[in-house]
């Protein structure tokens, strides 16, 4: 006799609903589990790729500061220049440094130093 005729499996036991029912609740529940998992995977792999965008944006943008940083420094140390600026005191406020016997020392008690 087969196992068609007996109503029986190959494994010896026999199909019922309840089984059949559960083992299709299992499939059901894993390919949900396998699909949220792929799901996960595809927003991961999307915000990985995005962070790194911004994150390449974001090195680009501090290369150009650096530049303008640089820069900044340049024209700072340029517009305070000793000589520049003794040069403009003199030609536009007029300033001159004193002479020696026009300097008077004072101490720290408030005496003039002679």
């Amino acid at each position: 006799m087969s196992a068609r005729a007996t109503g029986r499996t190959p494994f010896g036991r026999g199909a019922s609903q309840p089984q059949t029912a559960a083992f299709t609740k299992l499939q059901l529940l894993l390919l949900a589990a396998v699909l949220g998992s792929a799901l996960t995977v595809i927003y991961a792999a999307h915000l990985t790729r995005q962070l790194f965008s911004d994150s390449q944006k974001l090195s680009e943008r501090q290369l150009i500061l650096d530049e303008d940083w640089g820069r900044l420094l340049i024209e700072r140390s340029t517009w305070a220049d000793h000589d520049r600026v003794n040069k403009l005191a003199r030609m536009q406020l007029s300033m001159y440094a004193p002479e020696l016997k026009d300097v008077e020392l004072v101490r720290a008690d408030g005496r003039h130093a002679q």
